[in-house]
């Protein structure tokens, strides 16, 4: 009964711990796709801009 106990104890532990670092992944992944289409839009187009320029120098 004892080591059942422990056992559940340490999958729930198991479970914070997973819990924890997916929130930490989903708060990383807000702030990296942060700003609307608008603004993703323009970093593409600086990005394309950037490969052109560096192509053609």
């Amino acid at each position: 009964m004892k080591k059942s106990t422990a056992n559940l104890k340490e999958i729930s532990e198991q479970i914070q711990d997973a819990v924890m670092a997916l929130r930490s992944l989903e708060s990383k992944m807000d702030e990296v796709s942060t700003g609307g289409i608008k603004v993703q839009f323009f970093g593409v187009l600086l990005m394309v801009y950037g490969a052109i320029a560096g192509y053609a120098a």
